[in-house]
């Protein structure tokens, strides 16, 4: 009797336990992260793209190219088999690097450009011989490439900003279309669709305390000066009247201006270095807030106005940043790159859930559904030559938790029954009675 009662209690505990598991926090998921791969390039890194299907394998969906020291390397996207290489002899860092259809075929080409030597160059893939083929290289040095229809005809240019403070853009052949002269360096530039109707209306050039923007031909719309450097740009609906404003983070603030250049707001916000904007509907409400990374931490403004609406404090600067339902479900969390070689974990509540380590300066946080299950992957790849893609776990584990039900349940009906054969065991002879005298 009393071992059936004792199986009955580790029936009812297993099922505890089991539905316990159900609940199981994204803090607990640490230990369940798995790499679908980790690959050493062999050189240093300092920038990161998905390509789309470069191959035309169809599978997977996305090939990964990373540039840095004289190389530029592409990754099968499952699997991380190494496709090609290409490799200059000059001790040149491609430090930028852009993606997109360069001859109107059906796979994309690659230009990269470097900041440290006068060289940009525009590759395709061959993915019958498995090789990089050159299609032309320019002389130009390069903080900041990009690939894009400025023009307007469907056909793509290709943009550089250098050192000098030109923004060059060249025919998709690589010949000279038009140059802008600004004051130098350019640090960044954005092709932006202003008027929403799919066509590039002009281009935002952040340069040496100033923000410019280009029409079409190079010519500049408006110009506005800044007290510190301006270092990343976005557009959105901020202020809810459909129509899309332009929010550029410089090193100490942040500015939100109307598509003719006009002042909406000034934010005096935390200091980065190396700051990362993403538009997000955090408080539910019609237009987005923007999410910003600094030195230490990120922080979400409210688009309206540009005051602070939530803090994220970290103890080392952030490099990088992103966020998605990287869990499965419908909850979203919040990816921080940082300097110290991790990448932490957050709730948008501010709950720190954990750091993943990686061996070097996080460059870029890429979230993608790589093995199509439905859940963002993470791609990533650090500054000393490491690319990683990185599974994360669902926060429900069904199998394992239909198995622990099962067990459970067939351990409470296993001692039920005992108990109830117990009760209907039939009672044994009389014992004689005692004679007392």
């Amino acid at each position: 009797m009393k071992a059936s009662k004792f199986k009955f209690l580790i029936g009812i505990c297993s099922v505890l336990l089991c539905m316990n598991l159900i609940s199981i926090s994204p803090s607990q998921a640490q230990a369940s992260l798995y790499y679908f791969w980790i690959t050493e390039t062999g050189h240093q890194i300092s920038a990161i793209q998905m390509t789309g299907d470069l191959d035309s394998d169809h599978i997977p969906l996305s090939e990964i190219v990373v540039s840095g020291l004289r190389n530029v390397t592409l990754f099968e996207g499952m699997n991380g088999a190494f496709l090609s290489n290409y490799t200059i002899s000059p001790a040149f860092s491609f430090n930028a690097l852009a993606v997109g259809n360069l001859d109107n075929d059906s796979s994309k080409e690659i230009v990269a450009g470097s900041l440290d030597g006068n060289l940009t160059i525009a590759l395709k893939y061959d993915p019958i011989n498995g090789n990089f083929s050159l299609l032309w290289e320019r002389y130009y040095n390069a903080s900041h490439v990009a690939i894009a229809d400025v023009t307007d005809n469907s056909l793509n240019e290709v943009l550089i900003g250098d050192a000098l403070g030109n923004l060059t853009v060249l025919h998709r052949n690589g010949t000279f279309l038009w140059s802008s002269n600004l004051p130098a360096p350019v640090i960044n530039f954005k092709c932006l669709d202003l008027s929403q109707n799919g066509t590039i209306d002009g281009i935002l050039v952040l340069t040496n305390n100033f923000v410019t923007f280009l029409n079409n031909t190079g010519s500049t719309e408006w110009q506005s000066e800044m007290s510190s450097k301006p270092l990343d740009g976005i557009i959105g609906d901020i202020q809810g009247n459909s129509s899309l404003e332009i929010i550029v983070k410089a090193q100490n603030y942040t500015n939100a201006f109307s598509q003719n250049g006009t002042l909406l707001w000034n934010s005096t916000s935390y200091s980065a270095d190396s700051p990362k904007l993403i538009l997000y509907n955090y408080v539910g409400s019609t237009n987005p807030e923007i999410l910003i990374s600094a030195n230490n931490g990120s922080y979400f403004l409210n688009g309206t106005n540009g005051t602070s609406l939530k803090t994220y404090s970290t103890q080392s600067s952030i490099s990088t940043l992103g966020i998605s339902n990287i869990f499965g479900g419908s909850t979203d969390y919040l990816i921080m790159g940082h300097f110290d070689h991790n990448i932490s974990f957050w709730t948008l509540n501010g709950e720190k859930l954990f750091n993943v380590p990686l061996s070097g300066v996080v460059l870029d946080i890429i979230l993608l559904d790589m093995n199509a299950d439905g859940i963002a992957d993470l791609i990533t790849a650090t500054d000393n030559g490491t690319v990683y893609i990185i599974g994360l776990p669902l926060l429900y584990d069904f199998t394992w938790i239909f198995v622990g039900i099962g067990i459970g349940a067939a351990v409470i009906i296993a001692s039920i029954y005992l108990v109830m054969r117990t009760k209907q065991k039939p009672p044994g002879p009389i014992p004689p009675a005692k004679i007392i005298k």
